[in-house]
């Protein structure tokens, strides 16, 4: 059975939320940083950030990346040997899962009880919710991915250094390539 395209859509799927979230996340430090007063959400502090917010960001531009990088390399039947194999795919998934749980976590732990109160009065509120959901949905793509990659493998009976394109063995429905006689005509 073939995965090729389920995972090339989670993948693009990946790439359209990473870009949400560090454009929030973004957002978010942009205003923590050039506060000059305080905090409603942090009452007395300006000139700061949440290291958490950092972190998110860090872990969906490696994610922003990497998914760049997975749909070339499926889409495009590369196979530059152990750079498209599974065993690193899995290793960007895990480690991007692995820090994205952490990020969602520790996130939806922290400011659970400050941001139910002012999420009708301030709009960083809205903002941080929306980082925390989008965390959340972010780390699941990243799981979808993992399990689709996991049976893309198997389903093809595929080592771990195989190509992470998951079509070995298939013919590439390129262009029809035609021998041209040199006056013009072709031959079968």
């Amino acid at each position: 059975m073939a995965f090729y395209h389920l995972r090339l859509g989670l993948y693009a799927a990946l790439a359209v939320f990473s870009i949400i979230i560090i454009g929030l996340t973004s957002a978010r430090i942009h205003y923590t940083k050039s506060r000059s007063s305080s905090d409603p959400i942090k009452a007395g502090t300006f000139h700061y950030y949440d290291p958490i917010v950092v972190e998110i960001l860090v872990t969906y531009i490696f994610a922003l990346l990497w998914s760049f990088w997975a749909m070339f390399a499926i889409g495009s039947r590369a196979d530059r040997g152990y750079l498209s194999s599974y065993v690193v795919e899995y290793f960007w998934l895990f480690i991007i899962w692995v820090l994205g749980l952490v990020g969602a976590a520790i996130a939806s732990h922290y400011w659970h009880g400050n941001l139910a109160a002012c999420r009708h009065f301030n709009n960083q509120c809205r903002v941080l919710i929306a980082i925390v959901a989008w965390s959340w949905i972010n780390w699941a793509t990243v799981t979808f991915i993992a399990l689709a990659t996991i049976f893309s493998q198997h389903s093809g009976n595929h080592g771990i250094k195989a190509p992470l394109h998951g079509r070995e063995g298939e013919e590439y429905p390129g262009p029809e390539v035609r021998n041209v006689a040199p006056g013009g005509a072709t031959q079968a």
